[in-house]
């Protein structure tokens, strides 16, 4: 009887800690998205205006390939920067640079960016979370 009552105590715990476990977990991967999502929010807020910024402290694209990857880093997501006539820029993808870009269809979101000094738009960011890193 008394090893019965053990072996029906430790089952209980076994469940109870599998159970605890599987809630803590779940709950920490909702939140940690949340987080996440919110993360990425801030930046593309930021993100039209940081490059068209940088167009117009450089008058041109010259050297924003890093900051593309960097950039493409942070929000783990494909980045590919276009100028207004669709030629490739800088890219995190297998795009060549200069060449120009026919199909848009993967771009999850694509971000104008406008020149602030000029008001005229300078480019598009195109980015994609399905084709990540």
């Amino acid at each position: 009887m008394t090893k019965r009552l053990i072996v029906w105590f430790v089952l209980l715990i076994l469940i109870t800690v599998f159970s605890l476990s599987w809630a803590i977990n779940r709950s920490a991967g909702s939140t940690f998205q949340a987080f996440r999502n919110t993360h990425t929010q801030a930046h593309l807020t930021d993100l039209p205006h940081l490059l068209g910024h940088y167009y117009s402290l450089h008058g041109s694209w010259k050297g924003v390939e890093a900051d593309i990857e960097q950039l493409s880093g942070v929000l783990s997501m494909r980045a590919v920067l276009v100028d207004i006539d669709s030629n490739v820029i800088a890219t995190t993808g297998i795009e060549p640079i200069g060449s120009k870009l026919a199909a848009l269809d993967w771009a999850e979101e694509i971000i104008p960016i406008m020149d602030p000094a000029l008001n005229v738009p300078v480019g598009s960011l195109l980015l994609s979370r399905s084709q990540a890193l």
